[in-house]
């Protein structure tokens, strides 16, 4: 993690009274310094689901048949939770990402969203926003309006999406980080996001290996795919929020910097967040 040094600079000020007399004088002074300072630096720290480095995600990884849900916990939905740590406020981004190959591809089809959110409380616990993105398998607010940018693709994996009509109304994990990588999502903050220190946002997800998912998958010692979910925070600076984008270690963006767009969604989030 980055860390921002705080520098507390006073001034010290002196206080000075002069009084001028001609032939024999003197001059009356007066003089004030400050007491002793400290000066200490700030820290940018951040834990998801109470770890700083590797932490556990509850995802049901064997024997899956179509109907099932991936996601293990009450009601069949996952929670994660990113949590400000440190002293500074902090900018994150965090998503899901899966290694390349054919397997992944074709998988990360049939695995659709039931619900997707985030709820942000304060350093109290108490919940300040809580947004959907997909509810009950169907895109919500604020991305309603990219349903045909997102729902692209079958629970086979053919890219269906054409005269404005998405492919079949349910969003893949492989729709939702192919989305992920465009400016749109960026600039919407779709996966990113601010928190103050003690300030927490919790991920919820209900993932189904939907039903409707036929033999194409029933092939023999099945599918595999190796799912990963992932998190990085920064100083709430454009020219640090910057090199996060460019590192593009939780985001793979599908442009580049080239025309300063890296640059344009940094502002957008340090100025709107």
């Amino acid at each position: 993690m980055k860390k921002r040094t705080l520098l507390i600079l006073l001034l010290v000020g002196f206080l000075a009274l002069a009084g001028i007399g001609y032939g024999t004088f003197a001059f009356f002074t007066a003089g004030a310094t400050s007491e002793e300072n400290e000066i200490s630096s700030g820290t940018l720290t951040m834990s998801a689901n109470g770890e700083t480095e590797n932490f556990r995600f509850d995802i049901a990884s064997t024997k899956l048949v179509p109907g099932d849900y991936i996601t293990v916990g009450e009601n069949n939905t996952a929670d994660i939770e990113i949590r400000n740590t440190g002293t500074l406020d902090m900018v994150y981004i965090s998503n899901f990402k899966y290694s390349d190959g054919k397997d992944s591809n074709f998988l990360s089809n049939g695995l659709v969203f039931e619900n997707l959110s985030r709820t942000v409380r304060d350093k109290d616990g108490k919940v300040l926003s809580t947004t959907f993105y997909v509810r009950d398998f169907a895109l919500a607010s604020p991305i309603g309006a990219y349903v045909n940018d997102i729902d692209k693709y079958d629970l086979k994996g053919e890219l269906l999406a054409m005269n404005n009509r998405p492919a079949d109304e349910l969003i893949s994990i492989r729709e939702w980080i192919e989305f992920c990588a465009t400016k749109s999502a960026a600039l919407e903050k779709v996966y990113a996001g601010k928190l103050e220190p003690g300030q927490n946002e919790t991920w919820s997800m209900k993932i189904k290996f939907h039903e409707k998912c036929g033999n194409e998958y029933n092939i023999k010692n099945g599918f595999n795919i190796f799912l990963d979910y992932g998190a990085e925070a920064t100083q709430n600076r454009v020219d640090a929020i910057t090199s996060m984008l460019l590192a593009q270690k939780v985001v793979k963006l599908d442009f580049n910097n080239d025309d300063g767009s890296f640059d344009e969604i940094a502002r957008e989030w340090k100025d709107t967040f």
